[in-house]
């Protein structure tokens, strides 16, 4: 091989291996930086300037890191491997392992994904447990990164929603003023509540509609009613009074009074998260 060859092709070698030390340098300094603000106290704002997709509820609380590996997958991806040490909640320390997966946009990296950086599992633990029982997670839970788990969250959650939606419009309907009192001029109404649900709620919306004579709406009020407990019945030995002070007059022309209850789904979702199902509900929840 003549010497001018073998210095191109030295000088090659050369060149990648500093192009190499280059960019494990910058994804070192960024998991430095981020692992800095992950220790106690948590500084949340600095690391979500580095890894913008950190929407954890809770997280461990990490008292000391070691940098194992920073490992290039392409130009565009490195994956660097740590060992922390977590702080539980009884005191106790741990050892866990944390994956940083930065990539690189225009020319800068960013932690575009992690695995093993939040306590998921407990942060998430209603969504989690509906979501294996309704299918939203497959059974390679352990292979997943942490934002394919939060996606996956996600779809738990959008279809406990529409669940909870669903089903607090008939609960709804099980909650009901008999005896109603009121009077044109007045700026109170008046009867005996009754909640014949299973919930206990934190509190219920509700619509008072003024009717005329031919079932036309001729006035409204709004309010909300808290807390109302579960199977309070309609019972004359009960203390049930339902009162509203009203923002104006019953008016003039009103010849019936209705009343319709509105609550939160979110109201009934924790209960509703712990029901039976068949394991395909979240097939169709993209």
């Amino acid at each position: 091989m003549s010497k001018p060859l073998l210095f191109i092709i030295l000088s090659l070698v050369f060149n990648c291996i500093g192009c190499q030390d280059s960019i494990s340098d910058e994804a070192k300094e960024l998991t430095t930086n981020f692992m800095e603000a992950y220790k106690i106290p948590v500084d949340r704002g600095e690391m979500s300037k580095m890894y913008p997709k950190f929407t954890y509820r809770s997280i461990y609380n990490v008292k000391a890191y070691q940098t194992k590996n920073v490992k290039k997958i392409s130009d565009t991806e490195i994956h660097s491997n740590i060992e922390t040490t977590i702080l539980k909640s009884d005191g106790q320390q741990e050892t866990k392992s944390l994956r940083l997966i930065l990539t690189k946009e225009n020319d800068n990296w960013t932690i575009s994904d992690s695995k093993g950086i939040g306590n998921l599992i407990t942060s998430y633990a209603k969504e989690f447990g509906f979501g294996i029982k309704a299918g939203c997670f497959t059974k390679n839970i352990q292979t997943l990164t942490d934002q394919q788990f939060l996606a996956k969250i996600k779809r738990s959650n959008i279809l406990l929603t529409q669940l909870a939606q669903k089903e607090s419009v008939p609960i709804a309907q099980k909650l009901a003023v008999e005896d109603l009192k009121w009077k044109i001029g007045s700026d109170m109404i008046s009867g005996l509540f009754g909640n014949q649900t299973e919930y206990s709620f934190r509190e219920v919306g509700f619509l008072i509609m003024f009717m005329d004579a031919g079932n036309n709406e001729i006035g409204k009020h709004n309010d909300i009613l808290k807390p109302v407990k579960r199977g309070f019945p309609f019972n004359a030995n009960e203390n049930t009074p339902f009162s509203n002070k009203l923002n104006g007059p019953v008016p003039s022309g009103t010849n019936s009074v209705d009343i319709q209850f509105f609550i939160n789904p979110n109201e009934i979702a924790d209960r509703l998260s712990l029901k039976q199902f068949i394991g395909n509900e979240c097939a169709g929840i993209l």
